[in-house]
């Protein structure tokens, strides 16, 4: 008589082959000029923002919105730090009105030691969950680094180290 359960404990320990979910895979936009460690392969898009075109590469997984966009804005490269980090204060209130959220936190931050950012984090309509959004300005380009979803997912390490990786190639 043979005895399935000895075996079957074996597989469930050992992990099915295939049923861990992805690791993260870089992306990179050279359009964008940037790279980010995604949890799948992007849907891209270009959208008409009231700014002009905005492109974005999306991924949805384990119930989150990864995304990331930029955007050309009007700046000229002599734009006093005190006038970036104002379009900065005003990009993250928009942001969050744009989407009927409540601010939670808004935090100066840099990237690369030299480029002004903000990151912000906000509760989304209804009680419906999070949105964790880091914002750039960056040699007259905006970026948006996001994840939309529930709280322990937009505070837990996959969208942590989402947030982290993102670098500008240039």
């Amino acid at each position: 008589m043979s005895r399935p359960f000895p075996a079957l404990v074996l597989l469930t320990l050992l992990g099915l082959p295939g049923c861990a979910p992805p690791g993260p895979r870089e992306y990179t936009s050279a359009e964008g000029g940037y790279l980010v460690l995604m949890p799948g392969a992007p849907a891209e898009r270009t959208e008409q923002s009231i700014a002009g075109p905005m492109r974005t590469a999306t991924v949805t997984r384990w119930g989150a919105a990864y995304q990331v966009s930029h955007l050309d804005l009007p700046l000229p490269p002599d734009t006093s730090p005190e006038a970036l980090e104002e379009r900065l204060e005003g990009i993250q209130n928009g942001a969050v009105h744009n989407i009927d959220a409540t601010l939670l936190r808004g935090k100066k931050i840099t990237l690369g030691g030299k480029h002004p950012g903000r990151d912000v984090l906000a509760e989304l309509p209804q009680g419906t969950g999070l949105i964790r959004l880091r914002l750039y300005l960056a040699g007259g380009r905006l970026y948006q680094v996001s994840v939309r979803g529930k709280r322990d997912l937009v505070e837990g390490p996959e969208a942590e180290r989402f947030l982290d990786s993102f670098t500008l190639l240039r």
